[in-house]
This record gives structure tokens, C-alpha cells and sequence, in this order.
């Protein structure tokens, strides 16, 4: 390392001892930590669960919208390409009802998600 070059310290991690739990295993400022190793583990199970969870969710909300995508550029296609002029309508309309649809099915999804997460566990 050369006299011009600065470094860069990680930034401080908090130790476990220092961590407190406020609601199963989100941190914030209620409990301590369990000393049981049971308890730990446990906690650790539930947010890798959650974890996976979110994960999952992620993945099919972005397929969701990858599925959309292509919708839009399959509509765009037919609309602006170099036959747009010879676009049979019926096909326009059915191209609109997958739309409505994967926008109907994204919706129910959702509410069914905030109908489980309203319910308590």
C-alpha cells in the first residue's frame, strides 16, 4: 500500500451478545438473547424458513412479471410491427384476455398472502 491510498474498515458488526430479540426472531430493543441453545436453534429454523419464504415468493413474482413482459412485447409487436396493418382483432382480444388474466391471478395471489399473513400464528 502505497502513502496516497486510503482503506476502507468494515463497518462494525454487532456481537451476539449485544443483539436482543423483540418478537420470535426479529432483533430490536425488548428481550435478551436465550441462553438455551434450543431456543437459538429454534429461532434460527423460524427465520430461515421465513427466509426460504420470501425467497420463493420473490422468484414468482418476478416469473410473474417476466410472463407479463413478454405479453406487452408480444401486444407491441402486433400493434406496431411491420404488418400492424393486417393485425386480425381477434387475435389483439386474445392476447388482452392472458393479460387480464395473469393480472387477475397476481391479484387473487396477493390476497390470499395478506389473508394469511392478517391471520395470527
Amino acid at each position: 500500500m502505497s502513502c496516497g491510498q486510503l482503506t476502507r474498515l468494515p463497518p462494525k458488526r454487532p456481537r451476539a451478545a449485544d443483539c436482543v430479540i423483540q418478537s420470535g426472531h426479529e432483533f430490536g430493543p425488548r428481550a435478551p438473547l436465550p441462553n438455551d441453545v434450543a431456543a437459538l436453534r429454534a429461532m434460527l429454523v423460524a427465520a430461515w424458513a421465513e427466509r426460504d419464504t420470501e425467497r420463493a415468493e420473490k422468484a414468482q413474482l418476478a416469473a410473474q412479471n417476466d410472463h407479463l413482459r413478454h405479453l406487452i412485447r408480444q401486444l407491441q409487436r402486433l400493434r406496431f410491427g411491420p404488418r400492424s396493418e393486417k393485425l386480425d382483432p381477434d387475435q389483439l382480444n386474445l392476447t388482452l384476455e392472458d393479460v387480464e388474466q395473469a393480472i387477475a391471478e397476481t391479484e387473487a395471489q396477493q390476497e390470499g398472502r395478506s389473508d394469511s399473513q392478517a391471520r395470527p400464528r
